[in-house]
């Protein structure tokens, strides 16, 4: 009885160091509340050049962009693309996106956050004198695809690659 009672003993304390030693591990992997993604913002004067190019790590529960009814973008309050290009820390312009009533043309819903200007740097359009117009524009690629939608409509995983290049059309 005596020996039973001492390797009870023993392996109680094994079990004991490692549920500690598993709780040490967990104590040190990355902070499952963040993610890290690269951003690359071309430099529309220099496209060899960027305004920003690197990693950058936020928050995935938190978006940075303030907008009143923010909340009620389709990100669910999850980090987006929009927050990984403010957290770059340059200066970005944006607005709200509606969906519009066409019989009154009021707004009816919120679609997404376009940003306007960064750094200073908006978009333009020039009259080319022979009817057509060309506009020169930020485009956001999502993972070296053009995006189809707004940056706050991409919610944020690791390794995520967000560019914005300086892009221009004639219409």
């Amino acid at each position: 009885m005596k020996t039973l009672k001492r390797m009870l003993a023993v392996m109680l304390a094994v079990v004991m160091m490692m549920g500690l030693g598993v709780t040490s591990m967990a104590a040190t992997t990355k902070d499952s509340n963040k993610v890290t993604v690269h951003v690359t913002i071309q430099n529309p004067d220099d496209t060899s050049k960027n305004i920003f190019y690197g990693n950058v790590t936020v928050d995935k529960d938190r978006t940075l962009y303030t907008l009143e009814d923010a909340a009620t973008i389709e990100n669910y309050g999850k980090a987006t693309a929009m927050d990984a290009l403010i957290a770059t820390g340059k200066t970005i312009t944006y607005h709200k996106v509606q969906y519009l009533d066409t019989t009154t043309w009021k707004p009816i819903d919120q679609y997404g956050i376009a940003f306007d200007s960064i750094d200073g740097i908006a978009g333009t359009s020039v009259d080319n004198g022979d009817d057509t117009t060309t506009y020169k524009y930020w485009e956001l690629y999502i993972n070296d695809v053009s995006a189809s939608n707004y940056a706050t409509n991409y919610v944020l995983t690791d390794g995520m690659n967000i560019t914005v290049k300086w892009s221009s059309m004639i219409y």
